[in-house]
Formats: structure tokens, sequence, C-alpha cells
């Protein structure tokens, strides 16, 4: 009877033993991921600012932006650019220029993903400032409805985190590949 008392008593050690090791791991691997967290905000924090894409080294002019910016926990961007995003083919006219909220935008430390959604209705006349945050404030401000029609479709972005902190997005055929480049 002493025996089989002596080896309960052993077992029932053990298995606290056991459990009390695995709460020390649970605990361990929690702040691990609390740190990761913290390391990874830290990592993607370095993303937050303007970007350019040059579309034309010699004139600015239909140059594209991201902007980047941290509102609390969370990323949000916008993107100034021209109706060529959703134009085939210009011919014969002048872009159109918008700005749009970056909607579902993701981004982790190697990937960023996005979409646009820009109606004919919100598509102005002239560049926008870039400190101009919004269709309605840009009309505010006097800008115009651009007189060309188009059909324009959501488009959807998905691109890539390089090294250097470049957004690179693969175009359907090279020549509509986009490297936005961060600006200082």
């Amino acid at each position: 009877m002493r025996k089989i008392l002596m080896i309960l008593l052993i077992g029932i050690i053990c298995i606290a033993c056991h459990n009390s090791g695995n709460k020390t791991s649970s605990k361990t691997n929690e702040n691990l991921n609390i740190a990761d967290t913290k390391q990874n905000t830290t990592r993607l924090d370095r993303l937050i600012g303007m970007y350019e894409y040059k579309y034309d080294p010699e004139s600015s002019e239909e140059n594209h932006y991201i902007l980047i910016e941290k509102k609390e926990d969370r990323y949000e961007g916008r993107y100034y650019g021209t109706s060529d995003e959703f134009d085939e083919g210009r011919e014969g006219y002048l872009p159109g220029y918008f700005v749009a909220d970056m909607k579902d935008l993701k981004i982790t430390n190697t990937d960023i993903s996005f979409t646009l959604n820009v109606p004919n209705e919100k598509i102005l006349n002239k560049k926008l400032s870039l400190k101009i945050k919004s269709f309605d404030e840009a009309v505010s401000m006097g800008y115009e409805n651009w007189g060309n029609r188009m059909t324009l479709q959501p488009k959807e972005y998905k691109g890539k985190i390089k090294p250097d902190g470049q957004l690179f997005f693969k175009g359907a055929l090279d020549f509509l590949d986009k490297t936005f480049i961060k600006q200082k």
C-alpha cells in the first residue's frame, strides 16, 4: 500500500511540475509575441512617409505619389495619381488627376496591397497639391472636374517592399511596372 501511495504521490508531483512548466513557457511565448509585435511595428513604422513614382524624368506633372500614415494602431494611405491608372491608352487629351484613399491597405515586412476605387466624378482637371487630402477639399479650393469620361473599375495593387524601402508594383506589362521611392 505504501508503494502505491508513493507512486501516486510521485505521479501527482510530476504532473504538477509539468503543468507549472507549461504555464511558464506559455508566458514566455506571450512575452515573445509581444516583443515580436513591437519589433514588427517598429520595422513597419519606417514605411511612414511620402513615396514618388516618376512617370517622366523630365517633368513631375504626371508623377504618382503614395502617402502612408499611422493613425493610432493602424496604417492608412492616400494615392495621388492620374487617370492613366485606369486608361489603357490615352490619345489626344491630357490626363485627369485624383487623390484617393488606399482601401483595404495591408502592409507586412515584405508586401503591400490596397485597392483604388475612383469614380469619374472624382477626377479633376489639374495636378493636386500633396497637401490636399480629399476630392471635396480639392473642389473647395477651386479645382474642377475633368471633362473626359471613362469606364473606371476598382484597381487592386499588390506590391513588394524592397530591402531599401522602395515600393515595387508589377504591372500587367513590364513598362507598367512602378517603383515608388521614399521622399526625404
